[in-house]
């Protein structure tokens, strides 16, 4: 009987410890996360509600996925969550639900490694706070998140509705890596470090080593400063910045071309919005005109147009916030740009009569585009073409005696081009005759060394006697010369030969002995 009771006692003991070795063992599925939660213990360095040191409640570290793990059951239960998953081109931000209470000073907790929150003990054996964390999670990963110390908002998470007070106030923007595009820079505007300059128009240093921000910790710890910062974030590139830490303002850094014309046509987010068609008053004749300027504004430039004019129009800023915003460019179009063209404009009344303004019109741009220029290069903008298109007045007579104007120094321009066009056909006309006497020099030196100079000397009296009034038919003894000669009056035939036999013995171009005529 004994050894029956034993034996069954073995099998009740062995069955039972089947039973709990096959109730505690634990298995993780791919993709997710083991919360381990202890029934009951108390340690007295365990201070929060998520335990390091295995006091009762959920504990600091997870069970990997893939893997088997065994708890006693009257010890410990598990409890599976997914991997939290941050798609590629977003951030993922991260509130601790355990720890210390941050210091008041500080709006954001400090900065401890653990693994991008994966590793909760270590984040609270270094004194990780509870709160908004400064380090983000990068986008196109899973993370194996305990997600009863650490709270993580996604675009994905933020599509299910808030589940945290942290995240009542994002966006799915401020979520999203900042994309500063190829024509543009990012001004930064950090929400925490050591106070500011109080200088209207101070911007504050580069701090080191923060790698264009995407590390605040490394940026505060350096003596980074609040408020917009001198470093820019360079366009064509994305930027994982924390909304909690800073927002961005982009600021465009490609050519503007700025218009006062009709306000009614632009809408309100135009850069040029505030700019209206140009109206003086000269000598009782209503003027209005249309004008253009072209402009930059170097990234250098930017951080302080942002410090001096602002973001937005007397919205206060959320939490987080990475937009573009057009405000700060706005405003300096109005009161820098703006304001100098009126000024520019209001002294001239003074200076010109109706007549001179219109006869002086090109020096009225010139002494513009200088104004301009010297406004902006106060500000490091630089400026580019200023253009003045016609004007017009309510009065007629003052319109057609512009017409009239335009006109004269169109016909102008048209006679001095066939002025110009006469005088290109002259020279045309001389280098021809120039090259034709020179072509003849050459057939005559190329002659005489072909047939001798007295030959020539021949044929061109010949020739010149054939230009000459004489006889049809000669008759007579003698050779054709003294024929020739003797139909000739005595001096006109010695004055010939005696030409021609002087020109052969100086070895001159004949061109240049014979009579012009010959030339012919």
């Amino acid at each position: 009987m004994l050894e029956f009771l034993t034996v069954v006692l073995f099998l009740a003991a062995l069955g039972g410890g089947g039973y709990l070795a096959v109730k505690g063992m634990h298995h993780v599925p791919d993709r997710m996360v083991g919360i381990e939660y202890r029934r009951f213990g108390r340690n007295v360095q365990d201070r929060y509600r998520v335990s390091v040191y295995g006091s009762a409640g959920p504990q600091a570290v997870t069970l990997a996925a893939n893997r088997w793990y065994w708890r006693p059951p009257w010890l410990a239960t598990v409890r599976f969550v997914p991997q939290t998953f941050v798609p590629d081109g977003t951030i993922g931000l991260v509130t601790s639900l355990g720890g210390p209470v941050r210091p008041l000073d500080r709006r954001l907790c400090r900065y401890v490694e653990c693994d991008y929150f994966q590793d909760g003990r270590r984040f609270l054996l270094s004194g990780g706070e509870q709160g908004r964390q400064l380090g983000v999670l990068p986008g196109g990963a899973y993370y194996a998140i305990n997600t009863e110390l650490f709270a993580v908002f996604t675009v994905l998470t933020l599509a299910e509705g808030p589940v945290h007070p942290d995240a009542a106030r994002l966006t799915e923007a401020d979520l999203r890596e900042v994309d500063v595009p190829v024509g543009s820079t990012g001004v930064v505007i950090t929400q925490h470090g050591t106070p500011p300059s109080d200088a209207p128009d101070a911007v504050n240093p580069v701090i080191p080593g923060h790698d264009s921000f995407r590390l605040p910790w490394v940026f505060l710890a350096n003596g980074g400063h609040l408020g917009v910062q001198e470093e820019t974030l360079h366009g064509g590139s994305r930027y994982a910045i924390n909304p909690w830490f800073a927002r961005v303002v982009l600021i465009p850094t490609r050519e503007l071309y700025l218009e006062w014309t009709n306000k009614a046509t632009k809408t309100a987010g135009n850069l040029d919005s505030a700019l209206e068609q140009i109206v003086v008053n000269i000598e009782g004749h209503v003027l209005s005109l249309e004008m253009s300027q072209i402009l930059r504004i170097p990234a250098r430039a930017a951080p302080r147009l942002v410090r001096r004019f602002g973001e937005a129009d007397n919205q206060p800023e959320p939490a987080g916030s990475i937009s573009v915003k057009p405000a700060p460019v706005q405003r300096f179009v109005e009161r820098v740009l703006g304001a100098a063209v009126a000024g520019y404009f209001t002294a001239l009344v003074g200076r010109y009569t109706i007549l001179q303004f219109m006869e002086e019109y090109e020096n009225v741009r010139l002494e513009l585009q200088h104004q301009v220029t010297e406004a902006l290069a106060e500000w490091d903008v630089i400026a580019g073409l200023t253009v003045l298109a016609e004007f017009e007045s309510k009065d007629e007579e003052i319109n057609n005696l512009r017409r009239r104007r335009v006109q004269a120094r169109e016909q102008g321009a048209i006679s001095e081009f066939t002025l110009e066009h006469t005088r290109t056909d002259m020279a045309a006309e001389r280098l021809r005759i120039e090259m034709e006497g020179r072509r003849h020099a050459a057939e005559l030196r190329e002659m005489i060394e072909l047939l001798g100079p007295q030959q020539v000397a021949i044929e061109r009296v010949a020739a010149q006697l054939a230009r000459m009034p004489v006889p049809q038919y000669i008759g007579g003894g003698g050779d054709l010369a003294q024929q020739i000669l003797g139909l000739m009056p005595f001096t006109n035939a010695r004055d010939m030969l005696g030409q021609l036999i002087a020109n052969h013995k100086d070895g001159l171009a004949p061109q240049q002995r014979l009579d012009p005529s010959d030339q012919a």
